[in-house]
């Protein structure tokens, strides 16, 4: 990959273009990444933007976290046995577990994923695994 350089002055400054991405949103995790990111590894972040692959890091990370917190919301509310058949006979007992499962998963996904960025060699019983062991405290009344 070559780069061009404009020279505005007496320094030569980088032709930095984004890449086209169609439809680029970044969600709660990609911005979260990118925050960490901007605030913590900042080197890491110019790297990141100078070869164009920020956006493309950002999708990855939001991508690979929405999927890792679906897949502990199913795991939790199977091990608290939330059910469709709970959700229909006491709806209010179900939202609240329901809740309750999110803001854990919320927590842990925070903690687990965003300093490391989507590859993270964590495997999704690896994950839940821990996620068992905080929801046997968060029971217990201790605070994360």
């Amino acid at each position: 990959m070559e780069i061009e350089y404009t020279k505005v002055g007496d320094y030569y400054l980088p032709n930095l273009i984004a890449p086209n991405i169609k439809d680029f949103k970044i969600g709660k995790y990609g911005r979260m990444r990118l925050r960490y990111l901007k605030e913590n590894k900042k080197a890491e972040y110019t790297i990141l933007l100078i070869e164009n692959k920020l956006q493309e890091h950002l999708m990855e990370v939001d991508k690979t976290a929405n999927v890792r917190f679906e897949l502990l919301m199913k795991q939790f509310a199977e091990k608290e046995n939330v059910t469709e058949e709970l959700k229909a006979t006491n709806q209010m007992e179900w939202v609240g577990k329901m809740n309750a499962i999110a803001n854990l998963v919320k927590k842990i996904s925070s903690g687990l994923f965003f300093w490391r960025g989507p590859k993270v060699s964590h495997t999704a019983n690896t994950i839940s695994q821990q996620a068992i062991s905080l929801l046997f405290l968060f029971k217990k009344g201790h605070t994360l």
